[in-house]
């Protein structure tokens, strides 16, 4: 089991002083690509180091053959490539002594037990000297509390972020990029979004309490399909009603609560029914339908106004 990262450590994770983009280019039909644009398009203010052997620049900037070539140990690395490259990529940026590493590339627990050991592998690769893991199979963050977007998704191709005090945590990757284009087109803006993919280290529970004691967060919204600990998300979910609202969807059919038996990607959980019932609280809204998760936000729509990132 992965330790549990305490809120003020992930509030530096998610706020990184520099990020590697390993396997960045030009070309705009790759992972690659898209994950290094964005990340210039929305005008992070941090250092950016590409990694790309092959050039020795990318839209201007100096590029690096490996991690190990950055004049410095990057505090973040994004990674979408192909599965047999991703341990060794992983193993390489925890002895660099990067913090915190989105793994993109799908195909591990998702996949089967072939895909569930190498999983295994690669968190206790990175756990061996301390990073921390978002993913794999997800689809990356986007923080207009911080300018930060490391996220493929063509919703965040947009002129400008809009800042607003809603956090949003979802285990599906499209559905967060849904739901982030349907709130930009109403002109509702986030805090932090984050895909949490497989959870095979970080996962629901540590976002959750991180944006409990993130002061620019004051709605939190999840999209769960399973539960990896569902005691501390009860718990997490009663703190939250002291300061924020929270809203919450699950993934089932015709939208109704379904037990859990597993969670996603083979990894045993416990009852998301038994997760609900402790969940009734005044502060609490379940949303049915993705569009539903926006409309305990729209009391927040004003203030996107003045909160472009």
């Amino acid at each position: 089991m992965t330790a549990i990262v305490s809120p003020h450590s992930l509030k530096t994770l998610l706020n990184p002083r520099s990020v590697a983009v390993i396997g960045a280019s030009e070309d705009q039909t790759k992972f690659g690509g898209r994950l290094y644009k964005t990340l210039l398009q929305h005008r992070y203010d941090g250092v950016v180091y590409p990694i790309n052997p092959t050039r020795d620049s990318l839209f201007g900037i100096k590029t690096f053959a490996s991690i190990d070539a950055t004049p410095t140990p990057p505090d973040m690395a994004i990674m979408a490539l192909p599965q047999s490259k991703v341990k060794g990529e992983i193993s390489a940026c925890a002895a660099r002594g990067v913090k915190a590493a989105i793994i993109i590339t799908s195909k591990f627990s998702d996949a089967g037990p072939e895909g569930l050991a190498l999983e295994r592998e690669v968190v206790a690769a990175a756990a061996e000297h301390g990073m921390r893991l978002i993913g794999p199979n997800c689809l990356g963050l986007i923080s207009p509390a911080n300018k930060l977007v490391l996220c493929s998704s063509p919703a965040v191709n947009v002129e400008r972020l809009i800042e607003a005090p809603i956090g949003f945590i979802s285990q599906s990757g499209a559905l967060m990029g849904t739901l982030f284009d349907r709130s930009y087109g109403m002109g509702i803006g986030f805090s932090h979004c984050v895909s949490v993919g497989n959870q095979a280290d970080l996962e629901l529970a540590d976002f959750i309490e991180f944006l409990i004691e993130d002061d620019k967060t004051e709605v939190i919204c999840s999209y769960v399909e399973g539960i990896k600990s569902p005691q501390r998300f009860v718990e997490l979910a009663r703190r939250a009603r002291c300061r924020q609202a929270m809203a919450h969807g699950q993934g089932g059919r015709h939208g109704r609560w379904q037990p859990c038996r597993l969670l996603p990607y083979g990894q045993p959980g416990g009852q998301l029914r038994g997760a609900k019932g402790g969940l009734r609280t005044r502060k609490r809204h379940h949303a049915r339908r993705p569009a539903e998760h926006a409309d305990p936000c729209q009391g927040h729509g004003a203030l996107s106004e003045a909160h472009h990132a």
